[in-house]
């Protein structure tokens, strides 16, 4: 059943064009959190972001999404 299914996919979908003009853009999931260090005693902020690669140029469609929003999230996302 699998097999026809994805036989049946594979012809329906085409390979999208890559866009032109692409949109990054990074987004806070949830609220900030403070935690606790139970070594130091000291409260620390953390927050939860995602960064969102979107098409600009044609559909706006969102295109991925990596974990954090440094340099590092951008180029490995």
């Amino acid at each position: 059943m699998h097999r026809r299914f994805t036989a049946h996919a594979d012809a329906l979908l085409i390979e999208p064009e890559p866009p032109r003009v692409l949109g990054i853009d990074e987004t806070r999931r949830g609220r900030p959190k403070w935690i606790k260090n139970e070594a130091t005693g000291r409260w620390a902020r953390t927050e939860r972001f995602e960064t969102n690669f979107v098409d600009l140029s044609g559909s706006g469609a969102l295109l991925g999404q990596a974990a954090g929003r440094t340099g590092k999230a951008v180029v490995t996302g």
